[in-house]
């Protein structure tokens, strides 16, 4: 594998797109000092996935993208591709060829690819782990960063060991191992705690859950034989309700027969008056019909005066027509004299143009002639001043070659003072650097103590989070508690819903019309709804008042008796059972009060006062508990009985009650689960306390919110707290590498004294090459004068020549225009002349349609006369036969008038006959609602049996009759009812929500109970894995460090001549965390620290270093940014040559400005950079890259 190509645009200071193609073996890239060169280097980085902004010399990621120069505008993104040739397979994918992309926007936003594949950073990171080619691996040497490899603490020096060794790939997986430990640990210890308190609740709720499995089987038996009872009594009252039933049938015979009468006498009374009607309708019919026919006649006389009119109009206008039409032929007479007069003055000049034409031939050809020569006179003129300015330009040439010289001479002297200055300069500077020196020491020491306080504070700041975080777990979870709460309420809320919008405990004829009346509310106009759903009752008054109003709750109240007749009906027709109707219209209830009933100790009130309730409803509650009193317990219930003599009804807040003349009921009842008001009272209740919850849940949430907040401020402190640790320490390494680089510019400055008397020698040299020069160029501007001299006195005499010629051509133009000039007034004459007869033709023409227009319209105005004369005698007729026909109309008019007069007196007589009918049908009506009276009291009364069945069982009649028969004498089943309700009450308290809280809390405890073994058993393949991962890395990483430090010892003493080095780990005993030493020993030199060695020497120690890793573990490629700059010459040469021995298995990508390195390259690539502050690629020959250093060398050292 190797890198084949790279493509950059927008990237730093390559604006542009630029492509550039790597062969095996060595590539250099070279160029001036700011050129961008070394971009190249970090573009490869970058592309590889460096994420550190500083690394790639920037301060954040946007400042890759090109910013924009004086004369380009900024790009609004970056993109890098990388291209590697990879058919050897060595990344181990489907590809011979690999493609990865890295974007960035000014917004931010990055995009990664890999064959133009969409994928993430991650991706690219794990393609390239452990082949030498990551973004922090040994394959890329950028500035600086081969002292970095020698300055850095030995535990930060591992890393390229590591990618060397192959364990990076081993790092990362042992690191997400690490994290998953973690996690399942954490979520083991949550199992823990969860069991612990499932564990506490099993037991009791074990023990509630078989009591309530005994209730409910007890509350089963009840159920059978209660519901047998009640059918078993709804039939026989019925069976009475029957009998009456067929009374009624009788009476509503005789009522039909009735009605059919009436209705048989209304009908004819009714036909008649239709009839009367129909001869209103055909009297007004006739009486229209003679309004219209004397209308007609009105207009048709009128239209008859308009034609006369009209005749008498068009006898003028004919006469008008005829004169028009006299003057037009005259005017066409006199109009084509005129036109033949000028038909002939046309002709004439036509003839004068052709013969000036003639003669303008002539003198055309004349001046061709002329314009021939001076053609042929103008070319040996040209000829001559082109040679003339040719001696101008070599003249010019020469004279700035002159000013060249001059300008060079004078650069030269003064280079040669600048260089002088420089000198005095250098001594200067090397006071300075050994001033900074001490300087830079001091700061050193203050930055590792500022070190130890802010590591102090990140531990300090981490247990504060620790604190926080166990904070927002109680609150999570009182928060979680609280909202299962809620929504156990809003669950109850929605099945108490769900069964008010079914009606369910209704009677089937109630809950019939209320379901009708939903579906069809228009036809259900007049029903207002049943009782329960429009009064309301405070919840301590509930039991008494569902006691006083009984099944009275589920009678529907509608406006009136028609509302109500017609509900009945449709229960009779739908056969959907019964129910009793509250007529608003018709029901006035009165309240009666007593006597100091108000003194009674215990007395609550009167039942219909305690009531919330609309006005329109309230003379109905009136009527059902007018007479009903409220009292707190049955011994004062009893005390109000007496009081009033036993003549009203008393209940008790428990629902016990006197009913008028002393009878009392009372005693224990089970609770009503189905009650209609109770239900309405309790959605009610459930929306206060779900508001209430939900209060209480926002409440916790904020509060949880905050606590995360606070979570997340402590988080941001410590991020900053470590990004202010990052730079202490990165200040640090800044402030050894400062002071490494002021040791290194001291020798640096001694050097350049050096070049300097080199380049003195050199400008002296060039001084006396420019005085040469310059004395040529002075003796050729001699000679060149002459020549031009020569030239000039030829160009006069050709001047003369070509004036004479061109006078003469002159006036052969000026009469050739002249002739022309006349020619052109010819053509205008004739155009005029032609326009005036064609106009004239037009106007002929135009005449001789208009009088053929006069001569139509005559014709039509004579037919025009015709017409009107038959249309007067048409209308004529007509008239006569309207006034005959108006004459019959009246007669028949007046006879339709006396045939109404008759119906009118039979329709009196019915009238009288339909009111007898109307009276007995009263009667009847009477008869049958003393009957309907008696049939309500057993209505009632099945109401109430219906209602019980609904309310405590939610059963329907024919559901009890099929489902639960009676089997036994009811005497006997009631006397087991009853023991059945003493062992239901000798239970107590159960909670039957048990059954089902304990198998929800069992069947959680198996399932976290499994869970936990899933968790221990993943845990501990974790654990074995990590181990064997350990165990791997630490071979290899050993088995690759020795191999490197063998290899290190010997690149060491080739590349010094000599000498001695080694590596060593820091702490052998932790082979994965170990820092690792290096030792150098250069010839001639004592073993000493690696700060202590001179910059070449460093530089030439991290070199070998480089070549010992290569060694053993080859990279297919290497990027090497200027890392030979600190080398002498002599050393330069040793790189190159070991370059060149390691390109067979890595391809080398140089960044230098080396001669000795350049010269050892296969491939050269110059980058320059213009004025627009643009990076360009440019082809560089060899000889070119020399002078390139030379004068680069020069540069510097001014």
């Amino acid at each position: 594998m190797f890198l084949k190509r790279l493509e950059i645009r927008g990237f730093k200071s390559f604006a542009d797109k630029t492509e550039l193609e790597f062969p095996k073996g060595i590539t250099a890239v070279v160029g001036p000092n700011g050129s961008g060169k070394s971009n190249i280097s970090d573009a490869v980085r970058w592309v590889l996935g460096e994420q550190s902004a500083k690394s790639l010399r920037g301060q954040k990621m946007e400042d890759v993208i090109f910013a924009g120069s004086d004369s380009r505008k900024p790009i609004n993104y970056a993109e890098v591709t990388l291209v590697l040739d990879n058919e050897s397979q060595t990344i181990p994918i489907d590809y011979t060829e690999i493609a990865v992309t890295r974007k960035v926007y000014r917004s931010g936003e990055s995009d990664y690819f890999i064959n133009n594949q969409s994928c993430r950073l991650k991706d690219i990171t794990e393609l390239f782990m452990d082949t030498g080619l990551g973004k922090e691996a040994y394959s890329i040497i950028g500035q600086g960063r081969i002292e970095e490899v020698l300055s850095t603490k030995s535990e930060e020096r591992r890393g390229i060991f590591e990618e060397a060794a192959g364990i990076i790939k081993y790092k990362a997986r042992k690191r997400e191992a690490e994290k998953r430990l973690e996690e399942t640990e954490a979520n083991l210890v949550r199992v823990y705690d969860v069991m612990n308190e499932l564990e506490d609740q099993i037991e009791p709720l074990k023990e509630a859950s078989e009591k309530a499995q005994t209730y409910l089987a007890y509350k089963s038996d009840l159920k059978y034989l209660d519901i047998s009872l009640l059918a078993y009594q709804i039939q026989q009252i019925d069976s009475e309700w029957k009998q009456l039933d067929e009374d009624k049938s009788v009476l509503d015979d005789e009522l039909a027969n009735s009605v059919a009468v009436l209705n048989s006498k209304e009908a004819s009374h009714t036909e008649l008056k239709w009839e009367l009607t129909k001869c209103d309708q055909q009297i007004d019919s006739l009486q229209q019909k003679f309004t219209e026919l004397s209308t007609r006649l009105e207009k048709a006389l009128g239209d008859e005066k308009v034609l006369l009119e009209r005749k008498s109009n068009n006898t003028s206008l004919i006469e008008s027509l005829e004169l028009e039409s006299k003057e037009l032929r005259l005017s066409i007479e006199q109009k084509t004299h005129l036109y033949k007069n000028k038909e002939e003055n046309y002709n004439d000049l036509k003839k004068q143009f052709e013969s000036k034409e003639a003669e303008l031939k002539s003198e055309i050809n004349r001046l061709e002639d002329y314009e021939s020569r001076l053609v042929n006179q103008d070319e040996q003129t040209e000829a001559l001043k082109a040679e003339h300015i040719e001696i101008l330009h070599q003249q010019t040439s020469a004279n700035n070659q002159i000013q060249h010289i001059k300008q060079a001479q004078e650069a030269t002297l003064k280079k040669l003072s600048e260089l002088a200055t420089q000198r005095a300069t250098i001594d200067e500077n090397l006071k300075t650097v050994a001033r900074q020196i001490t300087e830079v020491t001091t700061t050193i020491t203050n930055n590792e103590q500022e070190l130890l306080r802010l590591k102090e504070d990140v531990t300090n700041t981490q247990q504060s989070i620790l604190n926080q975080q166990n904070v927002i777990d109680d609150s999570y979870q009182e928060l979680l508690n609280t909202n299962q709460l809620l929504e156990s309420k809003k669950g109850r809320k929605k099945l108490l819903l769900d069964l008010e919008a079914e009606f369910a405990g209704y009677f089937q004829g109630t809950k019939e019309i209320l379901l009708a009346k939903k579906r069809h509310a228009s036809q259900f106009q007049g029903v207002r709804g049943a009782l329960v759903d429009l009064i309301k009752a405070p919840k301590k008054y509930e039991v008494a008042i569902e006691t006083a109003l009984g099944s009275a709750l589920q009678n529907i109240v509608v406006d009136n008796d028609k509302h109500a007749q017609a509900c009945i009906q449709y229960l009779k027709e739908k056969g959907k059972g019964r129910a009793t109707f509250l007529p608003i219209s018709i029901i006035k209830g009165q309240a009666k009060r007593y006597r100091n009933v108000e003194q009674v100790e215990g007395f609550v009130g009167y039942a219909n006062e305690l009531i919330n309730v609309a006005q329109d409803y309230r003379s109905i509650i009136d009527s059902l508990l007018g007479n009903v009193l409220i009292a707190k317990d049955i011994k004062t219930a009893t005390n109000i009985a007496r009081l009033v003599d036993y003549r009203g009804r008393i209940v008790t807040l428990e629902g016990d009650f006197i009913s008028p003349g002393g009878s009392m009921t009372g005693g224990s009842q089970q609770k009503k689960t189905s009650s209609l008001m109770s239900r309405k009272n309790e959605i009610t209740s459930l929306e206060k306390e779900i508001n209430d919850l939900q209060n209480v849940v926002n409440s916790k949430s904020v509060e949880h919110n905050k606590h995360k907040s606070g979570l997340e401020s402590l988080q941001a402190q410590i991020q900053q707290q470590k990004a202010i640790l990052d730079q202490t320490q990165n200040k640090a390494i800044e402030l050894a590498s400062k002071l490494q680089k002021l040791e290194q510019e001291l020798s640096y400055r001694n050097e350049n004294l050096q070049m300097i008397e080199q380049e003195q020698h050199h400008y002296n040299n060039e001084q006396e090459k420019y005085n040469l020069t310059q004395l040529e160029q002075e003796q050729r501007l001699v000679k060149l004068k002459n020549e031009q001299q020569q030239i000039e006195g030829q160009l006069n005499t050709h001047q003369q020549q070509l004036n004479e010629q061109r006078a003469q051509q002159h006036t052969t133009s000026s009469k050739v225009t002249d002739y022309k000039i006349e020619l052109t007034k010819y053509q205008e004459q004739l155009k005029t002349l032609d326009e005036i007869r064609a106009r004239d033709i037009t106007e002929i023409q135009e005449l001789e349609k208009r009088l053929q227009k006069l001569t139509d319209d005559i014709l039509a105005r004579n037919n025009q006369q015709q017409e009107i004369d038959t249309t007067v005698n048409s209308l004529k007729e007509t008239i006569e036969l309207d006034n005959e026909q108006k004459a019959n109309m009246q007669r028949q008019i007046d006879l339709e008038r006396v045939s109404r007069q008759r119906m009118q007196e039979q329709l009196t007589k019915q009238e009288a006959t339909i009111a007898d009918l109307t009276k007995k049908t009263k009667e009847l009506e009477k008869q049958i609602h003393q009957i309907e009276v008696k049939t309500n009291r057993f209505d009632v009364e099945l109401n109430n049996a219906l209602n019980q069945l609904q309310e405590e069982y939610e059963i329907s009649f024919e559901r009890a009759i099929n489902e639960f028969p009676l089997t036994e004498d009811p005497n006997v089943i009631k006397t087991k009812v009853k023991e059945l309700k003493r062992k239901i009450v000798a239970l107590g308290e159960v909670n039957t929500g048990a059954i089902e809280e304990y198998q929800r809390v069992d069947e959680r405890y198996h399932f976290l109970k499994h869970q936990r073994e899933d968790l221990l058993e993943a845990i501990s393949k974790l654990n074995h894995v990590i181990k064997e991962m350990n165990v791997e890395m630490e071979k290899r990483f050993l088995d690759s460090f020795n191999l490197i430090k063998d290899s290190f010892s010997k690149v060491f003493q080739q590349m010094f001549g000599g000498g001695r080095a080694s590596l060593k780990l820091a702490d052998p005993e932790n082979v994965l965390t170990t820092g690792i030493e290096i030792f150098a020993e250069p010839p001639g030199k004592k073993l000493q620290h690696l700060s202590l060695l001179s910059g070449g020497e460093r530089a030439l120690t991290a070199i070998a270093l480089l070549f010992a890793i290569l060694r053993v573990s080859p990279v297919p490629f290497c990027i090497l940014d200027e890392v030979e700059a600190a080398l002498d010459e002599a050393n330069v040469t040793r790189f190159a040559n070991y370059l060149r021995k390691f390109c067979d298995q890595t391809q080398f990508i140089v960044v230098t400005h080396r001669k000795g390195t350049m010269e050892s390259a296969d491939v050269l690539y110059g980058v320059t950079m213009e004025g627009s502050g643009v990076s360009k690629m440019v082809s560089v020959k060899l000889e070119d890259v020399i002078d390139l250093d030379i004068e680069r060398e020069a540069i510097e050292a001014s």
